[in-house]
């Protein structure tokens, strides 16, 4: 993940880091799926997983130093939640749109 430091910005980085983890849970398989992540800016990626608990789980954390830099790896295992775009989810939350037990 950017830094922030030599390219981009800390900034950015609130919008980058959460837009990243959830493509990364579409394209990760449920269950099983893998992710290693090396990022200097800890709170900002601590913020942004901490809204996609329902789709990632944080398995380790390694403190590592690079060029001077304190920075960390983190380890994070998909959950078995399936992915649901928000444009589907929603359509799922519309009074009309109530699904049928049924059907």
């Amino acid at each position: 993940m950017p830094f922030g430091k030599r390219m981009g910005s800390k900034k950015r980085n609130w919008n980058l880091y959460p837009a990243c983890l959830w493509e990364m849970s579409r394209v990760c398989r449920p269950g099983t799926g893998r992710a290693a992540l090396l990022t200097q800016d800890k709170k900002c990626f601590t913020k942004a997983l901490s809204g996609m608990g329902h789709v990632w789980q944080k398995v380790h954390t390694v403190w590592v130093n690079i060029g001077g830099l304190h920075a960390a790896v983190y380890l994070l295992k998909r959950t078995v939640q399936a992915f649901v775009h928000p444009s589907e989810q929603d359509k799922e939350e519309l009074p009309g749109n109530a699904k049928n037990e049924d059907d």
